[in-house]
């Protein structure tokens, strides 16, 4: 079995001593019911890994000792997706899974068919949640940060990398594929994806996007749900690029 893991925002040194309380508590101890002595990992604020053994368990937290293992690599893959918001679970389900196989930056947007209404404070509310939902992902696939999660915007508020290679998902038909584009994907450093809500991207959205340098690509015959479409397309990406899944 793994050694359970978690991020804190502390900076650690060799031999310290720390009372854990609160999520990581919850994590260790409600949920791994991790037990005295036994040992779990944690990351701290500059990315080092320490080995944590636990010396106490109370019900309001638990007491460890730190030693250092290694500096976490900071791996940045250059992807940054950008989606349009959907309905219910489906955006905590694309962040986690989007975690998992590896962007650097999620950046939620509300667009012309965004079905869902929020407005500011359950804005703050829903950015906060999806930020910790990336956490946990990037805590149970041992990576060493989770991406960074923009504050949801209006499409209008986004200002794009010049030099990046965009590409956005369209329904439309006679458009190339993805692997029309393999060497171009293989070269970029930063690669900007694009997926609206359930509904689409408008003519209007499209039409901007497109004035912005955002290249339409098809799926092929092939039609999904939208949270499938980003985690298929970021699956092929990962080929395209490496050779393997």
């Amino acid at each position: 079995m793994t050694k359970p893991r978690v991020f804190i925002n502390k900076l650690l040194k060799e031999d310290d001593i720390l009372n854990l309380n609160g999520e990581e508590f919850h994590y260790l101890a409600r949920v791994r019911r991790i037990k005295v002595d036994d040992e779990f990992l944690c990351v701290d604020e500059t990315g080092r890994e320490f080995k944590g053994v636990v010396l106490k368990i109370t019900n309001k937290g638990l007491t460890a000792r730190f030693n250092f293992l290694k500096k976490s690599e900071i791996v940045n893959n250059g992807i940054i997706l950008y989606f349009g918001l959907l309905k219910g679970e489906k955006n905590e389900f694309v962040i986690n899974m989007a975690t998992q196989i590896g962007v650097s930056k999620i950046v939620p947007l509300i667009m012309e068919r965004t079905i869902i209404s929020i407005d500011g404070e359950k804005i703050l509310k829903k950015l906060d949640r999806f930020k910790r939902v990336a956490k946990e992902a990037a805590r149970v696939s041992y990576l060493s940060e989770p991406p960074l999660i923009e504050e949801i915007k209006t499409l209008d508020k986004i200002e794009f990398h010049r030099d990046d290679l965009k590409i956005m998902l369209s329904e439309k038909t006679g458009l190339k594929l993805l692997s029309d584009y393999k060497e171009e994907i293989k070269k970029t450093k930063t690669l900007s994806l694009f997926f609206g809500p359930e509904g689409g991207i408008t003519e209007g959205e499209f039409k901007m996007l497109n004035e912005k340098g955002f290249i339409p690509v098809s799926l092929s015959e092939r039609v999904v749900k939208a949270e499938i479409a980003i985690l298929f397309t970021l699956s092929v990406i990962n080929f395209l690029r490496m050779g393997k899944l």
